[in-house]
């Protein structure tokens, strides 16, 4: 197995449903995704809100320009109108440099409580 990968969802202060999904490539450390879904209720799939990548290419289609370092995709209206991947714009980030300090990252932007679930153990999150 090349891929490790966690999930963990939980439920915000008014209901909705959110998962939290960690890949990382056991060969590679550079090579990884932290990622945040919207789970709406009575749909059969998530929403990507944000995700955070290690180091890779990446193009903006709209924008016309490459990312070669790490990223964060982040869901925009206007790429969903355009018919692309809701999350399909993403920015460099100097903020992370590892798949734990991704997390952290997500868990700040995203204003997360840290609890004592301990079901991301080693991957960063106590």
């Amino acid at each position: 197995m090349q891929y490790s990968q966690a999930e963990l969802t939980m439920t915000g202060e008014r209901g909705s449903e959110f998962k939290v999904i960690i890949r990382k490539n056991l060969l590679d450390p550079l090579d990884f995704s932290v990622i945040l879904l919207y789970l709406p209720k009575d749909e059969g799939r998530g929403f990507v809100l944000r995700r955070y990548n290690g180091k890779h290419f990446h193009k903006n289609n709209l924008e016309g320009n490459d990312l070669h370092d790490y990223h964060v995709h982040m869901a925009t209206e206007r790429y969903q109108q355009a018919g692309l991947k809701t999350e399909g714009y993403a920015e460099t980030s100097d903020e992370y440099a590892s798949v734990q300090k991704a997390i952290e990252c997500l868990f700040q932007d995203a204003n997360f409580q840290r609890g004592t679930d301990q079901r991301l153990n080693g991957y960063g999150v106590d």
